[in-house]
């Protein structure tokens, strides 16, 4: 399978499952809704073998209802497949839903974020971001 493929089928996946979270109806100016942040992680091959856990609490503790204009915090792991569609590669997900762009600028530069990647940083083999917004 091209390597490019996996990439170009995360976002339409995502978009097709988050897109239950839209508003059916509303009509929005492009970039002015809601915002969902979806950060899909590789680790390098001897990271230790509880880091995908820390880095879970970390998002739903540290995240989740203490930094502003988050409105949802979802983290997880590929579910294994055999099928070649599925891209399962990489070791987790966050996916962190902001009231608007404005406030996902505004974790780019929170302390928290900062904290995330002094902790957790040296762990990543890879990061890739999707930005979606309704």
């Amino acid at each position: 399978m091209p390597s490019s493929l996996p990439a170009l089928a995360v976002p339409l996946l995502l978009t097709l499952a988050l897109s239950s979270c839209a508003v059916i109806g509303s009509h929005t100016v492009a970039g002015s809704g809601k915002l969902v942040h979806v950060v899909v992680f590789w680790l390098k091959s001897d990271s230790p073998a509880d880091v995908v856990e820390r880095m879970r609490t970390f998002y739903l503790t540290r995240v989740a209802g203490h930094v502003v204009g988050v409105e949802s915090v979802w983290f997880g792991k590929p579910r294994p497949s055999e099928r070649s569609v599925v891209d399962d590669s990489f070791a987790c997900t966050s996916i962190v839903r902001f009231r608007d762009a404005a406030a996902e600028a505004g974790w780019q530069r929170d302390p928290v974020h900062d904290e995330f990647k002094r902790q957790f940083e040296a762990h990543f083999e890879r990061v890739q971001v999707y930005d979606l917004v309704e």
